[in-house]
């Protein structure tokens, strides 16, 4: 089997374009791949803001009590029982 030349660069192009073609289909699924990865990191990161905000504003109540507690603390005693 014998191929002329423009046979030959015939053969070339839809090699190259093959090869292209199998590269962006990998290249697809590994994107895929990242993006199913990056919500799942983006989830757990969502989750633990969560926990943290929680936090923040537990502390945020005991800085005010404890701010209240310096001016007069038996306002804060008050407060502090009926809060709970």
């Amino acid at each position: 089997m014998s191929f002329n030349r423009q046979e030959k660069w015939l053969l070339g192009l839809f090699m190259a374009l093959l090869g292209g073609f199998l590269f962006l289909v990998v290249q697809g699924y590994d994107l895929r791949d990242e993006v199913t990865t990056l919500g799942q990191e983006n989830q757990t990161l969502s989750q633990k803001n969560q926990v943290l905000s929680q936090n923040n504003e537990n502390l945020r109540y005991y800085y005010d009590l404890a701010t209240e507690f310096a001016i007069d603390p038996m306002i804060v005693t008050l407060v502090d029982q009926y809060a709970r």
